[in-house]
């Protein structure tokens, strides 16, 4: 009985003459658990939130006479930089 597993030993099995670990049937279903837990929260419900226009502004043009307003640029994307110095 010198060769048998002792029940320290971890379950193995013979894959093309090579002794490999099985994983436990629990580590298994908390894996698919898992999987399908990310699957569910990641392509259910709505893929985009309602978007809605920005309300058109006028602003003085720092860059010469003028003013800018946001609808002249409907269509082109647009940065508005917000910036304080305190």
């Amino acid at each position: 009985m010198e060769n048998a597993p002792s029940s320290k030993d971890e379950p193995e099995a013979v894959l093309n003459g090579k002794k490999t670990r099985r994983l436990s049937p629990a580590v298994l279903v908390i894996g698919a658990f898992y999987l399908i837990l990310m699957i569910v929260l990641f392509t259910g419900g709505e893929s985009m939130p309602e978007v809605f226009p920005a309300p058109d502004f006028t602003l003085a043009n720092i860059m010469g006479p003028g003013e800018v307003t946001l609808s002249a640029n409907k269509g082109h994307p647009v940065i508005i930089y917000f910036f304080a110095s305190w």
